[in-house]
């Protein structure tokens, strides 16, 4: 038996052709991709964006706070208030759920009573970044690189307003410039920033970069725009910016902030636990607890000891601040609820803390277990690394 077999004629020249076709320009970057590094930044692999908490979504001291005195504080993670020169203005920071499409929550400013700066007095808000996550912008070398800043704003004043960058360590900064254009209305701005080859900051845990929004400014501490890095070394605000604080009810609010190399980017999603992870480098809260905070061990009748491990490991040696006085906490120990005479902290570091507890006269019995909790009122341990 004859099996015949035929196919197609193929012509040679149209293949070949085919082989000519262009991979488009994405593509033909990706080949001329010299190492796997370069073609993770093509396609933006990696993680991206340099700020912390940029949608708004972690706030472990709260979502709400009013502030009627000068100091700077924090509300949502790693986001703070800042008062240059002991300014203190009537305001109530929070988180809101109130955003632009594909964000769930910002983080508003709102002017519950009128106040005027001085002279050199200010408000603004922002965030501190490490040396470490600065390093990548190689800052004060011939090679610097750009950066885009983009956000969503809405306000009730409209004008220009300002992004102010203070490079620490080698007094370095540059005031960047963009519009709100309709009051109430939720924007979004890109602005890019020069590389800055004058100086930069130690690679260390230390402050490496501010990036901070003025809101409002004494008439001494206004300046324009910059087009270059300049020496400047202190808070300032934008020349012609609405003060803020000059009406009840003005308000600030923003959400989807990203810090990238390079140009603008869609907005990087990161999961929750993500997020709360990298916010408890720099801060972590051990909230009230009826039941256990840590398993604790009798030093002798009248003192207990007991340790934590942080969730992670913190920038610095933290500070710890317990909610509450001794008299809210008890030692449960052998069948007895002991109330605490004292509470305090000691061997502190990056990693953990012991928790020392005076527990008076009565049923405990040195060298034996128990567990710390909450008794009364309110209770919790503040873990404070923050820059």
């Amino acid at each position: 038996m004859t099996v015949k077999v035929s196919k197609p004629a193929i012509n040679v020249r149209e293949e070949l052709a085919d082989l000519r076709k262009p991979t488009g320009l994405a593509g033909e970057a990706m080949l001329r991709a010299e190492t796997p590094q370069e073609q993770f930044n093509l396609i933006g692999a990696a993680r991206k964006n340099m700020l912390y908490n940029g949608a708004m979504v972690i706030s472990q001291r709260g979502t709400s706070e009013t502030f009627t005195t000068a100091g700077n504080e924090y509300v949502l993670d790693r986001f703070y208030k800042l008062n240059g020169s002991s300014y203190a203005p009537n305001i109530t920071v929070s988180q809101q759920a109130d955003a632009p499409s594909g964000f769930t929550y910002s983080m508003k400013v709102n002017v519950d009573g009128v106040t005027t700066p001085t002279s050199n007095q200010n408000l603004l808000i922002g965030q501190s970044l490490e040396g470490y996550d600065v390093a990548q912008l190689g800052y004060g070398t011939a090679t610097a690189k750009s950066i885009t800043i983009s956000f969503w704003v809405k306000a009730n004043q409209t004008g220009s307003r300002g992004v102010y960058f203070m490079t620490t360590d080698v007094s370095r900064d540059y005031m960047a410039e963009f519009n709100i254009n309709q009051s109430g209305t939720w924007e979004y701005k890109t602005i890019t920033i020069p590389p800055n080859t004058i100086g930069g900051p130690n690679i260390d845990n230390s402050e490496g970069l501010r990036v901070l929004w003025p809101l409002s400014t004494g008439s001494s501490d206004k300046i324009n725009a910059s087009t270059e890095w300049e020496n400047i070394a202190a808070y300032r605000g934008l020349s012609g910016e609405p003060d803020l604080c000059d009406t009840v009810g003005n308000y600030f609010q923003i959400t989807g902030i990203q810090l990238e190399v390079g140009p603008a980017t869609p907005f990087e999603h990161r999961s929750y636990g993500e997020e709360l992870a990298l916010a408890q480098r720099y801060f972590e809260t051990i909230k009230d607890n009826r039941d256990m905070i840590c398993v604790a061990t009798s030093f002798s009748n009248q003192a207990a000891y007991g340790s934590i491990d942080y969730k992670v490991e913190k920038r610095a040696t933290p500070t710890i601040t317990f909610t509450g006085g001794a008299s809210n906490y008890r030692y449960r120990t052998n069948g007895n609820n002991r109330t605490l005479t004292s509470i305090g902290v000691s061997s502190v570091n990056d990693q953990n803390f012991r928790i020392d507890m005076g527990v008076g006269v009565g049923n405990t019995v040195a060298s034996h277990s128990g567990w710390l909790s909450g008794a009364s009122g309110a209770t919790g341990i503040q873990i404070d690394a923050e820059l």
